[in-house]
């Protein structure tokens, strides 16, 4: 059985039906239980959902009906009396039961985390396949009918925000599979609608440049300047202005890669053999992915914050990067907010306006507004709900 959020809730038995899920209600209901993927969802929680902050007497009874319409649809085959093995009660609160692979969301994540990995190691066309296969999963815009409801916001930014590095990633693929010429309007149009993303004007910048088009190229990196100094006060990452500077002394490291036929026909470049130069590399690897290796000089700093994330399980630890502007603290203080998320840990970001006064808390308003999105409920379940 495949449950789908990526788009409007859609569930598809194994036979490639899709099961008729009721109305607005129940469909809530089962999207609640989805989305937590395995989890518990308080019962409580679900009629908040459902009925707002004044439910009627009856919500509860009602609930019960909801979950016992969608059980008849999951399980079809389930013998009167048998207990249910889908969507199971389980106090304080009901969980849906799903096996590796059956929720869309997560074998995106999952797609786009191996085309990432092949990515970094230079399998660029296992690379490309790999992320073809995770965009097609979307059929729409995550949980796109309930987007406005509590349960929903934080999942649905964590999923767009994914979904557009795993866009970047695949374009860093095509670059790097000499694919210049083929990307270029769609990469246009993504700097159009994520004016912020340097790495989505770097990639559109390599493009023109390899198609050709130099002073298109210039233009792409100048207007990256003007959005981000005009509307926030900031400047130019130092990667984006050292892939300037190789556009105007014409380096040979932002030529196209040279390609081969794979063995199905498809063109690909071979892995480098040495690591590419800062202006390639901030081009071509996905954006705002940052690697270790890509931090020049900072492996003693690295060890000191790895080591203090360690200590960090038992105990509070406080960390001060401090430097020059431009130097790397803010692509260090990234590397370790990688390195945190790949041991489970929950990582946030604050950030004050440069360039003129920030509001009072504005650093942890962002913050804490994720943390409360991704708080579970912890109302308890009403005993005649049982």
């Amino acid at each position: 059985m495949r449950f789908g959020l990526l788009g409007p809730l859609e569930v598809v038995d194994d036979s490639g039906r899709t099961l008729d899920l009721g109305g607005a209600q129940p469909r809530l209901v089962l999207a609640m239980l989805a989305a937590a993927a395995g989890r518990v969802v308080h019962a409580e929680s679900i009629i908040s959902a459902v009925w707002g902050e004044t439910p009627p007497p009856s919500a509860g009874g009602t609930l019960q009906s909801y979950v016992s319409r969608l059980r008849r649809e999951l399980e079809p085959a389930r013998a009167r009396g048998a207990g249910a093995t889908r969507l199971l009660f389980e106090p304080p609160g009901y969980r849906l039961a799903v096996a590796d692979g059956e929720l869309d969301f997560l074998q995106f994540e999952q797609l786009a985390e191996d085309g990432r990995a092949a990515l970094h190691v230079g399998r660029f066309d296992d690379a490309r396949r790999v992320l073809v296969e995770a965009e097609r999963l979307w059929r729409g815009d995550a949980l796109t009918e309930f987007r406005e409801h509590d349960f929903a916001r934080g999942l649905v930014a964590r999923l767009e925000n994914r979904r557009l590095a795993a866009i970047d990633d695949r374009l860093a693929a095509d670059l790097a599979l000499g694919r210049h010429r083929v990307v270029v309007g769609e990469i246009s149009e993504l700097v159009d609608a994520h004016p912020y993303e340097e790495g989505l004007h770097a990639h559109l910048a390599v493009a023109l440049y390899r198609s050709g088009r130099q002073a298109e190229a210039l233009k792409a990196i100048d207007r990256a300047r003007r959005c981000l100094l005009d509307e926030l006060g900031l400047d130019l990452s130092p990667p984006l202005r050292d892939l300037e500077r190789s556009i105007l002394t014409h380096s040979a490291a932002l030529d196209a890669p040279a390609t081969a036929a794979s063995g199905n026909g498809e063109a690909h470049a071979p892995p480098p053999a040495d690591p590419p130069p800062p202006a390639v590399a901030a081009a071509a690897a996905p954006s705002p992915s940052i690697g270790a290796d890509g931090l020049v000089g900072r492996d003693a700093e690295l060890r000191v914050l790895r080591g203090l994330l360690d200590e960090a399980v038992t105990a509070t630890r406080v960390v001060l990067l401090e430097g020059e502007p431009g130097i790397g603290k803010t692509r260090l203080a990234d590397e370790l907010g990688r390195e945190a998320t790949r041991r489970g840990a929950t990582v946030l970001w604050g950030r004050t306006l440069e360039g003129s006064a920030s509001p009072a808390f504005w650093p942890w308003l962002p913050p804490l507004r994720a943390l409360a999105n991704a708080m579970p409920a912890t109302t308890p379940l009403a005993p005649e709900l049982a």
